[in-house]
């Protein structure tokens, strides 16, 4: 909640702190997990499935969307035993993940591209497709698993990232992606054939048809690549600068309790004790906070007061978190109090991406259908004010 400086106010100083913390913060978050499998997927003992092996029949259900058993594509029983163990070791990944993260890791990689890399002894293996996946097993002792592929088919960001980087090439992803939706259902041979077409004068350029199910950081691609750029946006805020090593006077304001209570300046619509409002107040005012809260102190309550005070005023805020149930905790307690419709999750993976947009369409389209309900039914009646969080009644919640 920090002001911005203007950038032509900056000094070089401060430009270049941040312009090498940057450069160190990349390379931390680049190493981050090891080597992006996204660019170089190596098979693993019990993280990788590969479907190249299993029935084609079970294949081919699979692919068409159709819910599919892990006994359809793997049937006969030693292979089918191996199979499930590492169903289930990628499943408790994807899980820990998502759990501990908020990330989508789950997917089918179809087909892999390699080509030759001067002093490098290993080449790249990099997913050309990808299609989310979810395993679900069929009972609690996990005597079979039931896979499902998501309808969006996605060509591999990151080897898109680096063809136009690297190779100076200009594939189109949707295009390509594109050409696996032919009239007899998936085919990815004609992504194949383009993609190699495109990438002729890459030295020994290949793809295997392979198709493995795996963990895929999606979202490390992105996260690199925010440390690339102009560094001046990043340096014209002053906690960045100050955590980039650079000399910055931060204000030092105290905490203004009397104000805090002031219930003409009340900007929660949950229950909130005097600390809590004192955080909200804070926020409200500008001031940048670490706090420090056991469990079972308020604090999502607390995120929720700050989130509601920020919208009051008119303006955007944006929740991170490693943990998605806490996302989910506050995402409810904005949807007790009516906010809910505001509120969009913006995960990184295709089809979060997709549910976010539908989200949008929806609240939008039912907005315009209050607005003309709203001009038939004439003026509203006088102006009624309110403030929007009265004092607690004992014994209950706040109107």
């Amino acid at each position: 909640m920090s002001s911005l400086r203007p950038p032509n106010t900056l000094d070089e100083a401060r430009v270049e702190a941040v312009q090498r913390a940057r450069t160190r913060w990349r390379h931390e978050v680049a190493e981050l997990g090891g080597a992006n499998t996204l660019l170089w997927h190596r098979t693993s003992l019990t993280g990788t499935f590969d479907l190249n092996l299993a029935h084609p029949g079970g294949v081919a259900k699979l692919l068409s969307g159709r819910p599919t058993p892990l006994s359809d594509l793997v049937r006969e029983q030693v292979a089918f035993t191996d199979a499930a163990r590492r169903l289930g070791g990628i499943r408790d990944k994807v899980t820990e993940m998502r759990r501990e993260h908020g990330l989508e890791t789950s997917f089918l990689a179809i087909g892999l591209a390699t080509w030759t890399l001067h002093r490098v002894p290993v080449p790249p293996r990099a997913p050309v497709l990808l299609r989310a996946c979810t395993i679900t097993p069929t009972d609690a002792a996990h005597s079979d698993f039931v896979l499902e592929l998501h309808e969006d088919v996605v060509f591999n960001p990151v080897l898109e990232h680096y063809l136009r980087s690297e190779a100076h090439l200009q594939p189109d992803p949707a295009l390509l992606a594109g050409l696996s939706a032919q009239s007899h259902g998936f085919d990815p041979r004609l992504t194949y054939r383009a993609l190699e077409d495109i990438c002729v004068e890459m030295a020994g350029f290949a793809i295997g048809p392979q198709m493995v199910i795996s963990t895929f950081p999606w979202a490390k691609l992105p996260l690199v690549t925010s440390y690339t750029g102009d560094p001046e946006p990043l340096a014209t805020h002053d906690v960045v600068a100050a955590l980039a090593g650079a000399d910055v006077q931060l204000p030092s304001t105290s905490p203004d309790q009397q104000r805090a209570d002031d219930p003409a300046r009340e900007l929660s619509a949950l229950d909130a004790d005097a600390s809590q409002r004192l955080v909200v107040d804070e926020v409200s005012h500008g001031g940048d906070l670490v706090l420090d809260t056991p469990a079972g102190t308020g604090a999502t309550q607390t995120i929720a007061n700050v989130v509601v005070g920020a919208l009051s005023e008119g303006r955007t805020v944006m929740v991170c978190s490693e943990d998605r149930t806490s996302l989910e905790a506050l995402r409810r307690r904005l949807e007790h109090v009516g906010l809910g419709d505001l509120c969009l999750d913006l995960a990184e993976d295709p089809a979060s991406m997709r549910q976010t947009l539908a989200r949008v369409r929806h609240t939008l389209d039912r907005a315009a259908r209050r607005g003309r309900a709203g001009s038939r039914s004439g003026p509203a009646p006088g102006p009624r004010r309110r403030p929007l969080r009265a004092p607690p009644r004992a014994g209950g919640a706040a109107p």
